[in-house]
């Protein structure tokens, strides 16, 4: 059972470090990175030039994607709470302990195949645009 939840916990703390889409800017400018010159060639300034306002990092796949893997993972932290009061309420009983531990599992393994698909997407929305 500690073996399970530790796997668990595992899979949920990787999550965090899922890579998100950055952006140059100068922090303490206050404004972004100066296209002029060589730097025009980068890849920040390429991305600048051929922003699409379907498919671009501001497009609106790419918001949608963002919105509705917020949704699904906030559902399945709810599933996840659920999960554990239904363990905690379970008394002993080997079919409510049984059924919370199948719960528990869905929902982890839910959580992180949202992570995955959301991170798959941007990856393939900033390949293709």
């Amino acid at each position: 059972m500690i073996k399970n939840l530790a796997v668990i916990f595992a899979i949920l703390g990787s999550l965090v470090f899922v890579a998100a889409p950055v952006s140059a800017y100068d922090i303490l400018k206050g404004t972004a990175v100066d296209c002029s010159g060589d730097a025009a060639n980068s890849a920040v300034c390429q991305d600048k030039k051929t922003s699409s306002p379907i498919a671009g990092k501001d497009g609106i796949i790419y918001k949608i994607t963002l919105i509705v893997a917020q949704v699904a993972g906030f559902a399945a932290v709810i599933i996840i709470i659920v999960a554990g009061i239904k363990y905690i309420t379970s008394r002993g009983d080997s079919n409510a302990v049984a059924s919370a531990k199948n719960t528990l599992i869905g929902a982890a393994v839910g959580l992180a195949v949202i992570a995955l698909a959301a991170s798959i997407i941007t990856f393939a929305i900033g390949r293709v645009t």
